[in-house]
């Protein structure tokens, strides 16, 4: 039975015609230079976005789109538990969202020192943790947010504190644990 991939997925006499900007276009030549794939003939281009289908050799994967939706709803549920966690402790939800920005940075590094040199990029497993499940669990938004509470509760000091501790302490934790997912031994892949 062949399977029907989407209208995203037109196969062209040389395999799949992406043109500039990952647009799927019919036929068998690449855009021109200078041309986009968003111009010319409206019935020949579409929209990549829409319709994401997967890589070529990997007809029997988990399409990119889902393994990023999977990992968003895991990474979602880790940060709703860890504030239900510190819902007994008054004041404690924005040093709470502070501490998962730290360990989703520090886990980012590991991961990309470490599991980065043996899965390829852009993998699904890839973009599961890395896009899905730590870009869902860290936010930059609710620091932002905390920040302005601080604030506007008149506690510079805090808001300072709160930012310094983010920020400079998100590189940090980053490169720390890039640093060790460099030392981590990696098995060969079977």
């Amino acid at each position: 039975m062949r399977r029907n991939p989407g209208p995203a997925w037109r196969p062209g006499k040389r395999g799949i015609d992406r043109g500039a900007r990952g647009a799927v276009k019919r036929g068998d030549r690449p855009s021109p230079p200078g041309e986009s794939a968003w111009t010319g003939a409206a019935s020949t281009c579409t929209l990549h976005a829409m319709a994401i289908p997967n890589r070529p050799g990997r007809a029997n994967h988990i399409p990119d789109w889902l393994a990023v939706g999977v990992g968003g709803i895991v990474g979602t549920l880790l940060r709703a538990g860890s504030l239900l966690l510190a819902a007994p402790f008054p004041g404690w939800d924005p040093w709470v969202t502070a501490g998962g920005n730290l360990l989703g940075a520090l886990l980012l590094g590991v991961f990309a020192g470490a599991v980065a040199r043996r899965a390829p990029p852009g993998s699904p497993a890839q973009l599961f943790l890395t896009t899905g499940v730590l870009g869902s669990y860290t936010t930059f938004s609710a620091l932002t947010i905390d920040v302005f509470r601080f604030a506007d509760g008149g506690t510079a000091t805090t808001a300072s504190l709160y930012l310094l501790l983010s920020i400079p302490g998100g590189l940090a934790a980053a490169v720390v644990g890039l640093a060790a997912g460099r030392i981590l031994p990696i098995p060969a892949s079977r």
